[in-house]
Order: C-alpha cells, then sequence, then structure tokens
C-alpha cells in the first residue's frame, strides 16, 4: 500500500478553542482491515502514532477498553459514510495532546500503511514547500 502524505487540520474543541485533527477517509482502509465498527488502538510517542485493528463487538471493546486505560493507549472507531453510494470507512483523532505529540495544526504527516497497522509520522518539512498534487496524490 502506498504511503499517504496530509497535513493536520483542526477542529473546534467543546471548549470553543480550536485543537488539532487527523482525519482518514478513503475506500483504501478497508483493504487493509479498517472497515467501519472496528476497534483501534493508538499507541502514541512524540511524532510517530500507531493505530492497530482489534476488532469488532462488544466484547472487543471491554477487553481493549482496560488495557488502553492500563497501557496509556487511545481508542478510536472507524465509522462508515455514504460515498458513491458505498460505505466509506473513516477515522478521525482529534485532541489537544496531539499538539504535546508533535501533531499541531499545519504539520506535514505521512501516513504508512500496512494490514490492520497505520503508523503516522511527522514530517520535518514546512507545508509551504509542498505543492498540492504531493500532499493530496
Amino acid at each position: 500500500m502506498d504511503k499517504k502524505v496530509m497535513l493536520v487540520g483542526r477542529k473546534r474543541g467543546s471548549s470553543g478553542k480550536y485543537q488539532p485533527k487527523i482525519r482518514v477517509s478513503g475506500f483504501w482502509l478497508t483493504q487493509i482491515g479498517f472497515t467501519p465498527d472496528t476497534l483501534v488502538t493508538v499507541d502514541y510517542e512524540y511524532g510517530h502514532l500507531t493505530l492497530k485493528t482489534q476488532g469488532i463487538g462488544r466484547e472487543t471493546y471491554l477487553k481493549f477498553a482496560k488495557q488502553a486505560i492500563h497501557e496509556n493507549l487511545g481508542i478510536i472507531q472507524v465509522r462508515g459514510h455514504l460515498c458513491e453510494k458505498r460505505i466509506t470507512p473513516n477515522f478521525e483523532i482529534s485532541a489537544k495532546w496531539l499538539n504535546d505529540m508533535g501533531f499541531e495544526t499545519g504539520t506535514v504527516i505521512v501516513l504508512e500503511p500496512e494490514q490492520d497497522l497505520i503508523h503516522i509520522r511527522r514530517l520535518e518539512v514546512e507545508a509551504t514547500t509542498l505543492t498540492k498534487s504531493y500532499i493530496y496524490g
């Protein structure tokens, strides 16, 4: 699967202040196991997020909710929306802690997809040096 380059966006939080947002969407997610309703754990360190599929269902959620608290992991769920008469998987990570991990609004990031796994890494380049075609393919 090809790497994807994008920018960290922003979203207004419940406090009314903006916070970083990483939104990933596309039919390609299904090919690597990120189908709607899949539970995903997020392991994070500065400049690097690791997203790993864990399964679907209540039992999966209960198992990994406890693990996430113990191991300081995040949990997200893949959603689906209708696009071109097909359900398109998508997910969003939006939180203040993204700033602390080096994912400020406007940061250039690369997604490195594998089966049941996505690495999101911060790129040390200025967004203004990239062309629109490079970022969006």
